[in-house]
């Protein structure tokens, strides 16, 4: 046979696999854009089974039965994300409340322009901006950018109890199929026993590493937190602390949800000196303690050096949003790990 003959009969075979191989990039990447409106869904769901998989396993050993251990797992792990949540939100809205109705007792003794005139300064600031009708102007849109404000934290409570809800129903499934569907994606991947092993090896032990660091700078957080709030004597520092560690498991900007509004309540009280320690150390300490900490501490358990822990958090919130903390992380330990592999599989000698 010619090699122009054997070229003609594999050519149909060749266009077919080429074509195949075009419909089945095609087909991953149409998948993966329809994934991306779950990502924070999918990125906490993953990071709850490598936090509940040991006591998911437990469980099972006790109960051998995996759709109803995948159940009881689920409903704990649901009740220990509601309750403090509750409680928090609870904390908060009664202290809103109280400070809502001390407001309004001080504008009903002394009226809104009086109260301002009150304020240190404030006959100076209140000159400045023409009278008390400029005032009232910059009073009402005040108030209107509130209710946006509002209709947007309304609207971006939905869409979190949205991704909640998928992220809890794909943690069931996680649990009680997770070692199948790595046996199942195993045998789509071009890799040995071995190889595998390794690979899944470095992932989990990425995925532990980003979920020990975030409850690290949490508790960080919140005892930098409590020490500032005693200092400042700002009551109920315990608890402000509390809520600090809840908040800041909410990467990049957790801590700021608490220590921010306390600052604008001790400006209220006309504490302005508090307010400006306040917000500068809860800008310089607690809230860069995050920036600073979470790639040092989050790279020694992913036996990963801090520079490129670093810049995989901050590529990974670019472009993945806040689930990049944990994505951009893990993205640099499976390319890390592939190239491990490959260095094993064709190792190179130091000529060249």
């Amino acid at each position: 046979m010619t090699p122009a003959n054997r070229d003609r009969q594999l050519s149909p075979q060749t266009n077919d696999n080429a074509a195949l191989l075009l419909v089945t990039c095609g087909g991953v990447v149409l998948s993966l854009l329809l994934l991306k409106p779950l990502i924070g869904a999918i990125t906490g769901a993953l990071l709850l089974y490598a936090f509940t998989r040991r006591f998911y396993g437990w469980c099972l050993r006790r109960i051998p039965n995996a759709t109803v251990t995948a159940a009881l797992v689920v409903c704990l792990t649901t009740l220990s994300l509601v309750i403090p949540t509750v409680l928090a939100l609870r904390t908060v809205g009664m202290r809103a409340i109280a400070a809502i109705e001390m407001i309004r007792q001080q504008i009903a003794v002394s009226g809104s322009p009086r109260l301002f005139e009150r304020m240190s300064g404030g006959r100076l600031v209140l000159a400045s901006l023409g009278g008390r009708d400029t005032l009232s102007r910059i009073a009402q849109q005040i108030l209107g950018l509130t209710s946006n404000l509002a209709m947007s934290f309304l609207g971006g409570t939905v869409v979190v109890l949205t991704q909640s809800i998928i992220m809890l129903f794909l943690l069931y499934f996680l649990l009680r199929d997770g070692e199948r569907a790595l046996v199942r994606l195993h045998t789509y991947l071009p890799f040995r026993s071995s190889e595998f092993r390794f690979l899944t090896g470095r992932v989990t032990r990425s995925v532990h590493a980003t979920v020990f660091g975030r409850l690290v700078i949490a508790l960080v957080q919140s005892l930098l937190s409590w020490v500032l709030f005693g200092a400042l004597h700002v009551p109920g520092s315990l608890l402000l602390a509390n809520l600090t560690f809840v908040c800041a498991l909410i990467p990049t900007f957790g801590a700021v949800l608490v220590w921010f509004p306390v600052m604008l309540w001790l400006l209220f009280l006309h504490a302005w000196t508090r307010a400006l320690i306040l917000l500068a150390l809860g800008t310089l300490l607690v809230s860069t303690a995050d920036n600073v900490l979470y790639p040092i501490v989050v790279g020694s358990r992913a036996q990963m050096h801090t520079a490129p822990m670093f810049l995989s958090i901050l590529g990974g919130m670019w472009m993945f949003g806040i689930s990049g903390i944990f994505l951009g992380p893990l993205l640099f330990t499976v390319t890390d790990a592939l190239l491990a592999i490959m260095r094993h599989r064709d190792p190179v000698s130091p000529g060249g």
